[in-house]
C-alpha cells in the first residue's frame, strides 16, 4: 500500500499542481519523508490524534511540521490537498461525514484518500481504536461524486464537489 500511496502522491503533485499537503492521521510519517525528498518545494503538516505518536514524530523529524488534531471535531488549514490513508475505515459513518465536511470548510482544494472501490458499506459496530471496515466514498451513504484521479486503492476529489448529505 505504500507504493501506491507514494505513486498516488507523486500523480497529485505533479499532474494537480499541488503545493501544501495536510496528512491526515500523518502516523508514525515513515514512509511520507520519501515523498517529500522528491518533492523538496512541497510544503508539508502532519497532524494527528494520539499525542505521544505527534511527539515521536516531532524528535525524531526536526523540522517537519506535527500538530495534536482531530478532523471529526476541528477544520484544518487551507491546503492544496488534504491526504488521509486508511482514516475512513476506522470511522463511524456520521465520524466520515463530518471530517470530510470539516475538510471541505477548511477551503482547501483537493482530498485524496484511500478507497475500497465496489465494497457495500456498512457502518462500523464500534468506534473503538482497532475496529476497522472497507469503506467506498463513492456509493451510499456518501455518494461522492466521481473522483478526478483513482488507481486501485486511492482517489482524488475536488473538495468544492463534495457535497456529504449523511
Amino acid at each position: 500500500m505504500v507504493i501506491k500511496a507514494f505513486s498516488a502522491l507523486d500523480h497529485a503533485i505533479d499532474e494537480f499542481g499541488v503545493r501544501s499537503i495536510a496528512d491526515i492521521p500523518c502516523g508514525d510519517f515513515n514512509w511520507f519523508q520519501e515523498v517529500l525528498k522528491k518533492h523538496p518545494d512541497v510544503a508539508y503538516a502532519g497532524f494527528d490524534i494520539v499525542p505521544p505518536l505527534i511527539e515521536m514524530n516531532r524528535a525524531k523529524f526536526p523540522g517537519v511540521k506535527f500538530l495534536q488534531f482531530d478532523i471529526v471535531s476541528d477544520v484544518p488549514g487551507k491546503f492544496d490537498l488534504i491526504f488521509t490513508k486508511e482514516l475512513f475505515i476506522h470511522l463511524k459513518d456520521s465520524q466520515v461525514a463530518q471530517a470530510i465536511r470539516n475538510m471541505k470548510a477548511s477551503g482547501s482544494k483537493y482530498m485524496m484518500a484511500s478507497n475500497s472501490f465496489g465494497v457495500v458499506n456498512v457502518d462500523l459496530a464500534h468506534a473503538e481504536l482497532g475496529y476497522a471496515r472497507p469503506i467506498d466514498l463513492c456509493v451510499e451513504p456518501f455518494n461522492l461524486p466521481a473522483p478526478l484521479w483513482r488507481n486501485d486503492f486511492y482517489a482524488l476529489w475536488r473538495l468544492g464537489d463534495i457535497h456529504v448529505g449523511i
